[in-house]
């Protein structure tokens, strides 16, 4: 965060959010419509726009930045219930990482 004594604006300083309820996140309203999300492949018309429905559909697997044993126990751990979803850690040592992927 902005209160530690090595933060610099441009650089990753091992801050993460790790969200714990997120089985309790809901959109309302015309959100699941009006809200979009984007992403863009660096080409020339490469822009790709998706819906919160659209993606919620497409199940594709998600993998997060590296981490600690203790942060991906925790994500392991709160997922594990979740039925449409399975997690695995990929990678050795510092580079290991959770990645999150649907059940078939």
């Amino acid at each position: 965060g902005k209160k530690k004594p090595i933060f610099t604006p441009n650089c990753d300083c091992g801050d993460y959010v790790i969200i714990v309820n997120a089985e309790k996140v809901a959109l309302t309203g015309n959100k699941w419509d009006d809200k979009l999300y984007r992403s863009h492949s660096d080409y020339a018309g490469g822009l790709r726009t998706q819906t919160a429905k659209e993606v919620a559909k497409t199940k594709i697997e998600v993998k997060l930045k590296p981490m600690n044993a203790y942060e991906r126990k925790i994500i392991h751990e709160k997922l594990a219930d979740w039925r449409d979803v399975y997690t695995e850690s990929e990678g050795e040592g510092s580079d290991r990482a959770l990645v999150i992927k649907p059940k078939k």
